[in-house]
């Protein structure tokens, strides 16, 4: 007879074997690419040092001339990354806070010790090479000179924008007062109305309302809640790419609103939706296009046409979704436990809620859905299920072929039924207006395919770009680490075999060649990339010629039905329940809920963070954490794109309206200042400071001192601020306040803020401020502090010998 304390050593035991084989596991797999990684890299020097020019990358309608350094920059893209030419430029701070957030996964000490030592020791390697030998990229001179240069000719040439079209991956140069004027007549349309003041706070309100009333109503638990709840919103701001494929140069409209008070929540319910909803003509991308289109005869007297929807998410109508949720109520309805109503409350919150910023004025969109809004491809997706069933029970042919992406329709139809099918969309709905392509040559581009129909009726397809395309993917020569440069050429190569079903090896090679040179991709390189990923995409048709018996199904139907898909009441926890749902990276390490509680051991779970990409030396700390963190997956960001240097188009944010800073406040009295940290904006946090500061001479006016009781309790339960007034009797200068650093985890700031008072040696805070930061890390600051201080001197040495000679000379001037 077994107990429970035998049963839990057996379960522990299994837990922890289970590690052991993932470790293992993980290694053999690291091997394995590291050999196919250092075949890949070897002979992989580039033919020429410095980018060349993509002419077809760039668009001219400002009427200036462009230096040749400018347009070579510029052609590059705003993702490409630039490199970090003086270690104290780069984010050693965020990289500290952000290998600290992985290191305390684990609960152990030990093991947090263990690793902290040696990526320390990484670290203060790579701070004393670059300081002693620098960097021998002979391409970092041309950086340096093309950025200053860039830098000179933004800010001679205030009145023109640098914008990404919104097709064919162009860089436009155009006015921005022509900019301005586009913008504006978009806003005329009468889609939008102007608000009299900004509605955040409200929206914000009516938000966290809702929330609460699902807690209270034991819909959602209190993690999900605080996850949901809206913080520190900000407004979105719209801004236009230019549709460069078109004669007028026209702006599509774009409102990123992950800021917005119902981000979360209208993410949280486009996670019910997808979860309950499938529609059967739906595609996820071109492969699954292409494998469908294979297996497709058209009829006689049939030709393929494709059909698009004019401005779908601004013209979906808001009745139509509220009326096809209802209508599909009973598939929604199985994924999760809130009611109807309440459901059709928050959708219409998500919908109203369609505001944003052009110009310090507020303008809302009074149809259709927010364009950056997470829960609007899904909602439209519902509209357009709806009208293609019902407009298929009108047609009574059949349809071969339907398929569906996003507002994208490629059907076969018979010749003489065209106009037919056309009206009889439109008719749907005034709002709703389609356009056709008919196929020329019996073919038809759609999406990145062109796909054409053979003399025995079956149909082929290729890969395919648009003769506006520029071309540009990610260029060799970006700072961006090797494998992630290796993945963009692999796809790219494989996205050419796959889609060729013709087989066409030379035209395959040609294309690929093209692309990948244009893009400063080594010869040697390619012709790798290519021999591996055609022995993969070989392997993987055999494959699909010879799939295991399965139940024949047919994907595509002349009728739609929109089927269920069983699944338990969603939640944000990324549970063994719902791993069915799809966050990003950016939630997964934004959300504070990070473990499940099925799975009790931290080891058995995949965590994604972030990690600052510094060359040389983040790849190293990576191979590091593997060893000992297999749970986890690291995502490397840039710390320098190109995009940072382009003219900013949307409004710019206050700094004392943004939240997750750390700020500094000097002292009028004296040179100290004082750096604390707020995740709330830098305007409430002022608040508190002022009504501490007016407390204190509340109390100076009512004859307390320092030395009393009330003025003691006061300073020990307040900040170094207070501190410092109270001792010194100064004044602190809040009007001067300012923003030293960001981050847009929260979690990374109580770092943040150690760091900088660490490394600042005039500061007010007290030294336990820094308690919580290891010592470990001191003497990676303490060499930062000296090259500051040390630069710092060297700057204001020169600076005063400039003001010597400026004066001497103007002696010398007068004396003449």
């Amino acid at each position: 007879m077994t107990s429970a304390t035998s049963y839990d050593l057996v379960q522990k035991f299994i837990e922890t074997q289970h590690i052991k084989f993932l470790k293992i596991q993980t290694k053999e797999t690291q091997k394995t690419q590291f050999k196919i990684y250092r075949r890949l890299t070897r002979n992989n020097t580039p033919d020429t040092e410095t980018p060349t020019l993509n002419c077809g990358a760039i668009l001219n309608k400002s009427g200036k001339p462009i230096p040749p350094e400018v347009q070579t920059l510029i052609s590059l893209g705003p993702k490409f990354a630039l490199p970090i030419s003086d270690n104290i430029k780069a984010p050693m701070f965020h990289m500290i806070a952000e290998i600290e957030a992985i290191l305390n996964t684990k609960s152990d000490k030990t093991i947090q010790d263990k690793n902290r030592c040696v990526i320390v020791n990484k670290i203060q390697n790579y701070l004393y090479s670059t300081r002693m030998t620098g960097f021998k990229n002979p391409a970092i001179s041309f950086y340096k000179n093309a950025i200053k240069t860039t830098k000179k000719f933004i800010s001679d040439n205030k009145d023109i924008l640098i914008l990404q079209s919104d097709k064919g991956k162009r860089m436009v140069v155009m006015e921005r007062e022509d900019y301005n004027n586009k913008m504006l007549h978009l806003l005329n349309d009468p889609t939008y109305e102007i608000l009299n003041k900004d509605p955040t706070n409200k929206i914000a309100k009516q938000t966290n309302n809702i929330i609460n009333r699902l807690l209270m109503l034991k819909l959602i638990d209190k993690k999900t809640a605080t996850f949901l709840e809206s913080k520190n919103p900000i407004r979105p701001c719209i801004y236009g790419q230019p549709k460069a494929h078109k004669p007028d140069l026209p702006l599509r409209p774009v409102v990123p609103n992950i800021t917005a008070p119902t981000y979360k929540l209208a993410k949280y319910v486009s996670q019910i939706l997808q979860s309950s909803f499938k529609s059967q003509y739906n595609i996820k991308d071109s492969f699954q296009l292409v494998k469908v289109l294979q297996q497709i005869k058209l009829p006689p007297d049939y030709i393929l046409v494709s059909f698009d929807v004019v401005s779908l998410f601004t013209n979906t109508p808001k009745r139509l979704i509220t009326h096809d949720i209802i209508m599909n109520w009973d598939t929604i309805g199985k994924a999760t436990n809130i009611s109807l109503d309440l459901f059709i409350e928050i959708i219409e919150l998500c919908l109203e809620s369609c505001y944003f910023c052009f110009g310090n004025k507020f303008y809302r969109q009074k149809e259709g859905t927010a364009m950056g809004s997470p829960s609007s491809p899904i909602l439209c997706d519902l509209v357009m299920e709806g009208l293609l069933r019902n407009c298929t029970r009108k047609i009574n042919f059949q349809i071969p072929v339907l398929i569906k992406y996003v507002d994208d329709l490629l059907l076969a139809l018979p010749k003489d039924q065209l106009d037919y099918v056309l009206h009889t969309f439109n008719s749907y709905h005034p709002k709703l207006q389609f356009t056709m392509e008919v196929s020329k040559n019996n073919c038809i581009p759609f999406l990145d395919t062109v796909v054409s129909m053979n003399e025995d009726r079956t149909l082929n397809t290729e890969w395919y770009s648009k003769e506006i395309s520029s071309g540009r993917l990610l260029n060799y020569f970006s700072f961006h680490p090797l494998n992630v440069k290796l993945n963009v050429a692999r796809n790219f190569i494989k996205r050419v075999i796959m889609f060729d079903t013709r087989n066409q090896t030379s035209k395959q090679h040609t294309t690929i060649h093209k692309m990948l040179r244009l893009n400063n991709y080594p010869k040697h390189l390619i012709n790798r990339l290519i021999n591996r990923e055609s022995t993969i995409v070989q392997k993987t048709k055999q494959l699909n010629q010879h799939p295991p018996p399965t139940t024949p199904t047919s994907f595509i139907q002349p009728q739609i039905a929109v089927t269920s898909v069983e699944s338990p009441a969603i939640s944000i926890q990324p549970t063994a329940n719902n791993n069915h749902h799809h966050s990003t990276t950016a939630e997964q390490h934004t959300s504070p809920i990070t473990t499940s509680s099925q799975h009790n051991d931290e080891c058995l779970q995949l965590q994604h963070f972030p990690l600052t990409y510094i060359p040389n030396l983040s790849n190293s700390i990576a191979k590091l954490i593997k060893n000992d963190y297999a749970n986890i997956r690291i995502a490397n960001s840039i710390p320098k794109p190109l995009g940072i240097f382009l003219p900013r188009v949307k409004d710019p944010i206050a700094p004392s309206e943004t939240p997750n800073i750390v700020y500094s406040i000097p002292c009028h009295s004296c040179s100290k200042q004082y750096i604390g940290m707020s995740r709330n904006s830098l305007k409430t946090r002022l608040v508190g400071h002022k009504s501490n500061v007016k407390k204190y001479e509340q109390l100076s006016d009512r004859g307390i001192t320092r030395t009393d009781a009330e003025m003691q309790s006061m300073r020990d339960n307040c900040t170094a601020l207070i501190a410092h007034i109270i001792d010194e009797s100064h004044t602190i200068d809040l009007d001067n306040a300012k923003i030293i650093d960001r981050s847009r985890r929260s979690s990374s700031l109580p770092i943040l803020e150690m760091c900088h008072i660490y490394t600042n040696t005039n500061t007010l805070n007290f030294r336990t401020d820094v308690n919580n930061l290891s010592s470990t890390y001191s003497n990676i600051l303490q060499s930062l502090t000296n090259t500051q201080n040390t630069k710092s001197k060297i700057k204001t040495n020169v600076s005063d010998i400039n003001k010597t000679n400026n004066t001497n000379t103007q002696n010398k001037i007068r004396h003449q």
